[in-house]
């Protein structure tokens, strides 16, 4: 090991040399800072952009909501006017028809029985008969199948104190076209639709054939 002391001109470069370390570092770390500040720029950026597009996202979002609750309402609304202007009032009709003695009508039906729940629109009652009756604001060829097989062919099942009785069917609606009136009356459905301020039976075609849907 050597002993020899070092001069003022050692020390003096042993200074430089840590002080152009010293800048050198510091260089390093500016530009780091730089690249972080550049980094921490373009996230916010984006986060930013990320929010926008949230906001956007949950504006739409509230705005189709408040689109299909409007359009429930209105269906539900539309609903409630085929029902108030096809079953009210229908008994005159139905007793005008040879065979059907009805003396009492109930809108808004619920049918449970063995755990199985339907909904009736309305039923007119007689001695001997019952009348089920689907009200729809624009009926459909599906809604009659429908009405058919899911309600009229297991009515009396839900509803056993019906058995014994006639069972038939009919349907109150604002609009249809020819073609599914034809088909209703095909499947012996009675048909009521609303005329001025009153309702009236659509005429019944030749050879017409009143269901009894007892099983």
């Amino acid at each position: 090991m050597s002993d020899k002391k070092p001069t003022l001109e050692d020390v003096w470069a042993l200074f430089q040399e840590i002080g152009a370390r010293i800048k050198e570092l510091t260089a390093d770390s500016g530009e780091t800072k730089a690249r972080f500040k550049d980094i921490e720029a373009r996230f916010k950026d984006t986060d930013a952009q990320g929010k926008a597009i949230d906001a956007r996202i949950d504006k739409v979002t509230r705005a189709i909501d408040r689109l299909s609750g409007n359009m429930g309402g209105l269906s539900k609304k539309w609903g409630n006017l085929g029902e108030a202007m096809t079953i009210g009032e229908s008994l005159p009709i139905f007793n005008k028809i040879n065979g059907i003695t009805v003396h009492s009508l109930h809108p808004n039906v619920t049918s449970n029985y063995s755990g199985k729940e339907l909904e009736i629109d309305g039923l007119a009652i007689g001695k001997d008969v019952v009348i089920v009756i689907e009200a729809k604001a624009t009926m459909k060829k599906d809604d009659v199948r429908d009405f058919v097989n899911k309600k009229l062919k297991v009515f009396t099942q839900l509803e056993p104190i019906y058995k014994g009785q006639r069972i038939y069917g009919a349907m109150g609606f604002l609009s249809a076209n020819g073609a599914v009136q034809e088909y209703a009356q095909t499947q012996g459905i009675l048909l009521i639709r609303p005329r001025g301020e009153s309702k009236e039976l659509v005429p019944l075609p030749e050879g017409f054939k009143l269901r009894n849907f007892h099983p």
